[in-house]
């Protein structure tokens, strides 16, 4: 499934889909994300936060 999504939010991306996007402010951060570009690179910094949380988690389980 995770692939799967890569996918679609690839090809939803190069159908323009994303060409009406509306300002969002990130509650915990207070940044305001304009456009689908600076959403994305949000996203990628914002997964890699919950990867390293799980690692984290899974060095304390395994110890």
């Amino acid at each position: 499934m995770l692939f799967s999504v890569f996918e679609k939010t690839e090809s939803d991306y190069n159908c323009g889909r994303f060409k009406d996007f509306n300002d969002y402010t990130v509650t915990t951060t207070g940044n305001t994300l304009h456009n689908i570009n600076e959403a994305l690179q949000f996203s990628a910094i914002h997964e890699g936060v919950h990867y390293g949380y799980i690692l984290a988690l899974l060095k304390v389980i395994k110890n």
